[in-house]
């Protein structure tokens, strides 16, 4: 849904998710049933980080090769390597 949609209803719960983001090493854990709004929600708590001036990236995990999942290290390569692209930051070889 875009971010003006007169038709998005925002949830007290919208707020508190925003001062989250605020706090250092912020994690948000949404969670609910297919239709409850969670990309909307997400779509919003990424245009208000931004606003605040913080760098974002966002990761689709469903296209993600299963194999990373299986192996730690393999992961959090993938996912390092995959926010920094995002970020546009330079890996030093």
């Amino acid at each position: 849904m875009p971010l003006g949609s007169r038709f998005y209803i925002p949830r007290s719960s919208d707020a508190i998710a925003c001062a989250e983001l605020d706090k250092p090493g912020a994690l948000i854990r949404i969670k609910s049933p297919k239709g409850f709004g969670k990309s909307s929600l997400t779509a919003r708590l990424l245009a208000y980080a931004s606003g605040k001036g913080y760098r974002t990236a966002a990761l689709n995990l469903e296209g993600t090769d299963q194999k990373f999942f299986a192996d730690p290290d393999a992961f959090m390569q993938w996912f390092c390597a995959s926010v920094g692209k995002a970020l546009g930051v330079r890996v030093a070889k």
